[in-house]
């Protein structure tokens, strides 16, 4: 019986009958968190890149290339929105099947073969044709709204520029012919920017449709005013819009709160065309009524009432449509591009922590001087710095009278400690925190300075005393009972804050637990970015903060890598449970893929037994397993004990020379558990355990942000975590001293980097 058939019913997980493969790259060999589909799908490597840093993209169609215009004027036009967009700071990506492989980016190259092809030579692939042109036909085509939509949606593109979009045809009461663009609407997440529904359909009905399957369709135009539907050629219709924006800001925050709110269908943004080539839609409507009698009389139904309808119109209109049609498709774009840049600042919430600290929105002329780039950080840290207080008793301990102690004042921190210890390993480290306008504050600042440290990063803050904590251990060095005072870590300034990391330029941030949730989900929320994100829960109460309802699911998670304890570990266990994260639809599908059997459960009861540790019936493993997902790599401290390494790796992950020797699922997905338990080093004495935890996640990140090496690194931590043991310090001085002699161990590298993207 698998390891998730014996948890509680709540928590079972059925097995999919039917699962899809997901996509790896077919030219660095590294997993790109946007491929799914590998055998089907491609994506560009400049798409690829800008996803990967977090860019905007805007993804278009090339039904419009394939079907709308005749060579050349399809392929310039094309160029010319490729350029449009580039030009409003966003990547295009043009969508379309080449061979029986759907492509998310397109080379000027092939989009002149796509446009000298010809709709005789190449179809229109729509959701219904996607899996017969890449399956068994190995066709070439032009993908339409809906195609493009569920292109896009895998590669993780939010919007989509284009012309018009389909919708109800007219007497469709009788034909039953509504185009597949407004289900795939509804069903889709993917903000689609165009400048209404063909103006030959039935716009009512339309309108209609979209609101049942709860699609919003928001029109671009003035608040206060009077603002009609546009129709495509025509900027104005007989139709009042409903919802009205004013700005591409407006509609990035749109899309950004149905993102959040985790909505499944997609948003409908109508850019009226330029005035420069509006089309009075009383003139149009004449002339389409006997365009759509002639199809009656002809016969003319589906797919073919549209091309005929447009070239009836090309013909009333002297060729004036096709010059609308064009101005209509870059408008469309640069609007796209510009809603796609305010969302990547939005969706991020870490635009401004890209690796290579580009901010890729359009900056607004200020008199305000930009933030200079400094070199590179190997470790920052983003938390809190406290004085700390330790009450090691001297005898038993009793309640409600005074106890004889030994009471230590030092410099601690969770944020201060782990950058501490990062920084003498050697990393280039910097700390982003805050003190007091006090002599605390004061004291703290001289002690940052002492230890070589840049105190740059420290906010002096008025109104606010320096943080504290108060440990109490009892006689044997184990913590009894501690206070914290860290509001003012809690209240630390964004924007403040943003600018920092900005100049820090970080491969890896590391966050402490004593941050506000608003905060956290401010650096670790929305898409991938190059910095990986590690977390150190800090207690069982504030380990909880990392999690929120819209996490997302490895590969594309934004948390590389978490540290928690036993009593943290379930903290943060029992919050995603209540968020519901074990719900999610993808949870299931991956947790079915990596393969949880009785074999692996097996062997980690072998591994438990060696380790003295029963990680089942503790619950250890299967929160672990069940937090995977999400946390793709975590260290679980176990005191004592060691450490239990969880790691969720692609399949091709070489294992044949780790040591300690690994425990690994054997699932038919592209992913698969590594589990790998690090025995405890033996202290010579225990003074005090405040910090050790602190330590041993600075001294692991920072070896392992230089040297990728993750044995060694977790070697070189619980070390460094001893020495710590044996110190009234919250981390020990003579790391650095000794830093040579705890480095000498030599340890396998591993094959592939476990972080190559944030979250993998």
């Amino acid at each position: 019986m698998s390891l998730l058939l014996r948890l509680p019913r709540a928590l079972r997980i059925p097995r999919p009958q039917t699962l899809a493969p997901r996509l790896y790259s077919t030219t660095s060999g590294e997993r790109e968190p946007w491929r799914r589909f590998s055998k089907f799908i491609q994506v560009s490597e400049e798409v690829q890149q800008a996803l990967a840093e977090g860019k905007p993209v805007v993804a278009l169609e090339s039904a419009i290339i394939t079907h709308g215009l005749p060579y050349p004027d399809n392929v310039e036009l094309a160029a010319k929105v490729e350029q449009t967009i580039r030009e409003a700071g966003a990547i295009p990506a043009t969508t379309a099947v080449i061979h029986g492989i759907a492509r998310i980016g397109l080379e000027a190259s092939l989009i002149d073969v796509l446009g000298k092809a010809g709709s005789k030579n190449v179809q229109k692939v729509s959701r219904r044709d996607l899996p017969w042109i890449t399956g068994v036909d190995t066709a070439s085509g032009g993908t339409t709204v809906a195609g493009t939509m569920i292109l896009a949606h895998h590669a993780g593109i939010k919007v989509f520029a284009t012309g018009g979009i389909g919708g109800v045809h007219r007497a469709a009461a009788n034909s039953m012919d509504i185009s597949a663009d407004l289900a795939e609407l509804g069903r889709t997440p993917v903000a689609v920017v165009c400048s209404g529904a063909k103006p030959f359909l039935d716009i009512e009905r339309t309108m209609e449709y979209l609101e049942t399957v709860g699609v919003p369709a928001i029109t671009f135009g003035k608040k206060g005013e009077d603002t009609f539907i546009p129709l495509f050629y025509s900027r104005d219709s007989r139709w009042k819009a409903e919802m009205v924006i004013e700005t591409s800001a407006e509609a990035a925050r749109i899309v950004y709160a149905a993102q959040e709110m985790g909505l499944e269908s997609g948003q409908l943004f109508m850019n009226p065309i330029p005035n420069s080539h509006h089309i009075n839609h009383l003139a149009m409507k004449d002339i389409i009524t006997g365009a759509v009698t002639r199809c009656r009389k002809k016969g003319i139904t589906g797919k073919a009432i549209t091309p005929y309808t447009l070239e009836v119109i090309r013909e009333q209109t002297r060729g004036a449509s096709v010059l609308a049609n064009k101005a209509l498709v870059v408008n469309n774009a640069k609007r796209g591009a510009e809603i796609a840049v305010e969302l990547a600042a939005l969706t991020n919430g870490s635009t401004w922590i890209n690796a290579a600290s580009e901010v890729y929105r359009p900056k607004p002329a200020t008199d305000t001087p930009e933030p200079t780039v400094t070199s590179k950080t190997d470790v920052l840290v983003v938390g809190s710095i406290a004085i700390d207080l330790s009450c090691d008793a001297t005898t038993a301990v009793q309640l409600s009278t005074s106890n004889p102690s030994r009471i230590g004042e030092s410099l601690g921190g969770v944020g201060n400690n782990v950058a501490t210890a990062a920084h003498y390993t050697g990393a280039a480290t910097k700390l982003i925190s805050a003190v007091g306008k006090d002599l605390s504050g004061d004291w703290a600042l001289q002690r940052i300075k002492t230890k070589g440290m840049d105190p740059m990063g420290i906010k002096l803050v008025e109104g606010y005393s320096t943080a504290r904590y108060v440990a109490f251990n009892d006689s044997d060095g184990n913590m009894s009972v501690a206070s914290a005072d860290m509001a003012i870590i809690e209240n630390i300034d964004h924007e403040w804050l943003k600018e920092r990391i900005v100049k820090a330029r970080p491969a890896w941030i590391c966050l402490d637990g004593n941050l506000s949730s608003e905060t956290i989900k401010m650096i670790a929320g929305g898409e991938p970015t190059g910095v990986s994100i590690a977390f150190e829960p800090t207690s069982v109460e504030k380990a909880a903060r990392i999690i929120h309802p819209r996490m997302r699911l490895y590969p594309r998670t934004r948390i590389s890598l978490v540290s928690p304890n036993e009593l943290e570990l379930a903290s943060i266990f029992n919050a995603a449970k209540e968020k519901e994260l074990f719900e999610a639809e993808k949870w299931f599908k991956m947790i079915d893929e990596i393969g949880v059997d009785s074999m692996f459960n097996n062997e980690m009861e072998m591994l438990g037994h060696q380790a003295g540790v029963d990680f089942r019936s503790t619950g250890i493993l299967q929160q672990a397993v069940h937090l995977a997902p999400y946390f793709p790599n975590q260290l679980i401290k176990l005191g004592s004990r060691g450490v239990l390494s969880v790691r969720l790796v692609p399949s091709e992950f070489d294992i044949s020379e780790l040591v300690p020797k690994p425990v690994v699922t054997r699932g038919s997905g592209p992913d698969k558990l590594v589990v790998q338990h690090f025995a405890a080093e033996k202290p010579s004495s225990i003074v005090s355990v405040n910090g050790v935890g602190d330590t041993f996640l600075g001294v692991f990140l920072g070896h392992y942000s230089r040297k990728r090496e993750w044995e060694s690194a977790i070697n070189k931590a619980q070390r460094a975590a001893v020495l710590t043991l044996a110190s009234m310090e919250s981390v020990n001085p003579d790391i650095e001293a000794k830093k040579k002699k705890y480095g000498k161990l030599q340890e396998p590298v591993t094959s592939i980097n476990p972080f190559t993207r944030i979250g993998s």
